[in-house]
């Protein structure tokens, strides 16, 4: 297991994939603090379009009033932390029908964006030629999350890493976390130590006005200190 996240990242041009704007955030924000200002990252936002906003006036401005608040909100982590951009405008779910219980029970297989999706952002994974992807490891099981984690999934263990997928993760038991994840042929390999990070991480996840609660907060600081081993209070994990 390997515990120095960012020297495990250093000179590595590395893609974040981010299913939503402020996964990254959520998931890995803390790692993405570690590695610094100087690290070589690119955050790619897959479904940018969204009907869902915390606020009933934004909701009632509609798609594209939503789409540029939350492209915002991304633009403005990302230069927070010197990290490229790139964002795709695929219709997220509540977009394409789908309700809260719905998005988490469809199979990739059964969505017609799936394709689209999938071709796209292999597209734009031969256009930046990381050497590391960072990929939600659909934990939770979000429709959109199995899309991207089943599109680089194909492309091997030598390229690419999963998160756990917050605030998803916090609502399951590590052992579920951990036999769902087995399961599916992964393997532990990263535990980062963020704890001195971890306001930074906060101030990050509360960028994402949009979208962020107390509660997600809440939610995040769970699953990491769970996480928790040794001299860690606060843990990011990785898997391969």
């Amino acid at each position: 297991m390997i515990t120095d996240a960012a020297a495990w990242l250093r000179d590595r041009r590395v893609l974040l994939l981010s299913p939503h704007a402020d996964d990254v955030a959520y998931s890995i924000g803390g790692l993405v603090a570690l590695s610094g200002p100087g690290a070589a990252m690119t955050m790619l936002t897959v479904f940018g379009r969204s009907a869902w906003a915390l606020s009933r006036e934004l909701r009632a401005e509609g798609v594209e009033a939503i789409a540029r608040a939350r492209a915002a909100e991304d633009g403005a982590y990302c230069a927070v932390h010197g990290i490229s951009y790139v964002a795709l405008d695929f219709d997220d779910s509540s977009e394409r029908g789908y309700d809260e219980a719905g998005e988490l029970a469809a199979a990739p297989a059964d969505d017609p964006q799936t394709g689209a999706v999938r071709d796209a952002l292999l597209e734009q994974v031969r256009t930046l030629s990381p050497d590391l992807i960072l990929a939600p490891a659909s934990i939770g099981g979000h429709i959109d999350h199995r899309i991207v984690t089943q599109a680089v999934r194909s492309l091997g263990r030598d390229r690419v890493a999963f998160y756990e997928d917050v605030p998803y993760a916090a609502w399951r038991s590590l052992r579920d976390i951990e036999r769902a994840l087995t399961g599916a042929g992964m393997t532990p390999a990263v535990a980062a130590d963020i704890s001195r990070v971890l306001d930074e991480k906060i101030d990050g996840m509360w960028r994402y006005t949009t979208q962020t609660t107390a509660g997600t907060i809440g939610e995040m600081l769970l699953h990491a200190e769970r996480l928790g081993m040794g001299g860690a209070r606060y843990v990011e994990r990785l898997w391969i």
